[in-house]
């Protein structure tokens, strides 16, 4: 999935991360329609038996994908002359908005990041990056899922000045 920053400026800087739910969902549902032609020209006398588990199993992974899969996570830092605050929420197909957390500038650290070495068959190593706020407590809360590691960094640099940490 692919962070975007979406507003950055000197005390400010935004993202969201949008995920490929509504085009898996639409997918599935392709999936039963295309199904659909295929039970009702069958002549076998166990097709409705056998729609019913396809159908059934369908939907099934629909609600999980629905119930598992954010459809849009975002999150702002925000600094003004009182302190300031960094937000998270999700927002998901079936429950809608969520916030996740919304913590004063003062009670953290900075932003760490934390990358890692995949591998797949078919594309080889990549690299991947999540984002990690650091309070003063020692306390680290997860700011972003992975995302590609010149997103994140692009990110933490944009935080960083926002919130004017160290780098």
């Amino acid at each position: 999935m692919h962070l975007k920053i979406t507003e950055e400026r000197h005390d400010y800087a935004s993202w969201e991360v949008r995920s490929p739910i509504v085009w898996i969902e639409l997918g599935l549902l392709g999936g039963a329609l295309l199904f659909t032609p295929l039970v009702l020209t069958s002549p076998h006398p166990s097709r409705w038996t056998i729609a019913g588990f396809v159908y059934g199993f369908l939907a099934l992974v629909s609600l999980i994908a629905a119930i598992a899969v954010p459809l849009r996570d975002y999150g702002y830092l925000e600094r003004v002359p009182e302190g300031g605050t960094v937000h998270r929420g999700r927002v998901w197909v079936l429950v809608g908005e969520r916030q996740g957390f919304n913590v004063p500038l003062e009670a953290l650290l900075g932003v760490e990041i934390e990358d890692r070495r995949f591998e797949d068959l078919s594309y080889g190593p990549y690299a991947l990056a999540r984002l990690w706020l650091l309070d003063r407590d020692g306390r680290r809360r997860l700011l972003t899922g992975w995302a590609e590691l010149d997103e994140a960094q692009a990110l933490m640099r944009a935080l960083n000045r926002a919130g004017r940490w160290e780098s």
